[in-house]
């Protein structure tokens, strides 16, 4: 609540410090701990936040990869490249002119 009013800055941290019994040194070793806080907080809703986009990509990956597969094994054995699941397999990009 302290470092919160001195963030406010409606009175000036001698004042808010005087006020509340403590020195100035503690509050901006509380004011440092508290913005040490936040900033570890903030960098791991990031990182969670990323991992989950991660996991739903490979979530989907995996989904894109079992259609595929039920795909493949649809062609027959031994298929030409008449089959047209073969034949989209193996064409490649063309490069970028």
């Amino acid at each position: 609540r302290i470092v919160l009013d001195g963030l406010r800055g409606e009175d000036s941290i001698a004042e808010l410090c005087r006020r509340e019994g403590i020195s100035q040194g503690i509050y901006y070793k509380w004011s440092k701990d508290f913005m040490e806080a936040g900033k570890k907080r903030l960098a791991g809703d990031t990182a969670e936040r990323r991992l989950k986009e991660v996991r739903a990509k490979i979530t989907n990956l995996r989904r894109m990869e079992k259609a595929l597969a039920s795909f493949v094994n649809d062609c027959p054995r031994n298929a030409s490249p008449d089959c047209p699941i073969i034949a989209a397999l193996s064409q490649t990009p063309r490069a970028a002119s």
